[in-house]
């Protein structure tokens, strides 16, 4: 599986002007009081630094040197009617990923994310939940996952622990926390395709719940492949694509799948949960043998909000556009 996290939650990777102003100017402050609000997130992420710093010298010790890679992403939305209200979106995601081969048959694999997403309410204070809640301009969520990976000849085993935080600017971070678990299995078969299935068990800001999905990659001609486009975890399943290879250095891909996110709103822990179908439509651009672009327009469809208090609104249909950029090294 493949390809950033929030999909047109919609994930996917920008190199933009715009996704260097908020590297610039959100980042660093973002996550300087984040972690001097939140020793639990800093334990956490010190903690992992140092398992890496472990692996790694081991991992290059026999001749497996660990592969890393980059992706940022800027998506924005159309504006939606939220009850009374209108809501746009603008997505700014930043993912690092490294994986080290440990010797023939086992592999260990991490990630860490940070995204920034922009809300623009048009609405009085009443207009949204009947007055409820308070419209909240921007989401700060960093994730962290690690995940164990098994081959022999015909199977590919992997098991991935997530850890999130996602909140609110009207709520602070310390009881923001998600963990979750994804497991794989997938078959390898004689013609080198690979199917299988999986299953994603969630603890979403005190939310429990489990996604089957199909975990696929199969090759249907020479010029067509049906694969999963997003990485299963906190948004929900990977969902499908089936992809056209124009050529070795162009791709044009159809797509859909579910997306959700839960959302601490306020230190009482009311939250907030979007849930949509998005479809879309990729064209790949593979610049270089570890340099990738990719463009997508899409359609956010059936969504609805829910309270964690019971109370639901309706997301109107929404076109989104995004720019995603990645980097191996």
């Amino acid at each position: 599986m493949k390809m950033p996290n929030q999909s047109l939650q919609i994930s996917i990777t920008s190199t933009t002007s715009v996704t260097s102003a908020v590297v610039a100017s959100k980042s660093p402050k973002a996550f300087n009081s984040t972690l001097k609000g939140n020793p639990t997130l800093l334990t956490t992420l010190c903690s992992f630094a140092l398992l890496m710093g472990c692996f790694t010298p081991n991992a290059m010790a026999q001749g497996r040197p660990p592969s890393l890679s980059f992706q940022a992403a800027y998506a924005s939305t159309q504006d939606a009617e939220v009850g009374q209200a209108t809501l746009g979106r603008d997505l700014y995601m930043f993912d690092l990923k490294g994986n080290h081969g440990l010797n023939k048959n086992w592999s260990l694999g991490w990630s860490l994310g940070y995204d920034v997403l922009d809300y623009r309410w048009q609405s009085g204070d009443e207009a949204l939940f009947a007055g409820r809640v308070t419209p909240w301009s921007s989401i700060n969520r960093y994730n962290l996952s690690m995940s164990v990976g098994y081959r022999d000849d015909n199977w590919f085993y992997s098991l991935s622990p997530m850890l999130q935080y996602t909140w609110a600017d009207t709520a602070s971070s310390s009881d923001a926390q998600s963990w979750g678990l994804v497991a794989t299995a997938m078959h390898r078969y004689e013609n080198g395709n690979l199917l299988g299935l999986g299953a994603i068990y969630l603890d979403d800001i005190g939310k429990s719940r489990v996604f089957p999905f199909v975990a696929v990659n199969w090759r249907l001609s020479d010029a067509f492949v049906l694969t999963n486009p997003f990485d299963a975890g906190f948004s929900g399943p990977a969902g499908l694509e089936i992809i056209y290879e124009m050529s070795p250095a162009w791709q044009l891909g159809l797509g859909s799948s579910r997306r959700s996110q839960r959302v601490l709103l306020d230190d009482n822990g009311q939250t907030v949960e979007f849930d949509e179908w998005v479809g879309f439509l990729r064209l790949g651009w593979q610049i270089g043998q570890k340099v990738s672009l990719n463009t997508y327009a899409g359609m956010m469809f059936n969504g609805e909000m829910e309270l964690g208090s019971g109370e639901r609104e309706k997301l109107s249909n929404e076109a989104a556009l995004a720019l995603a950029f990645k980097v191996e090294f």
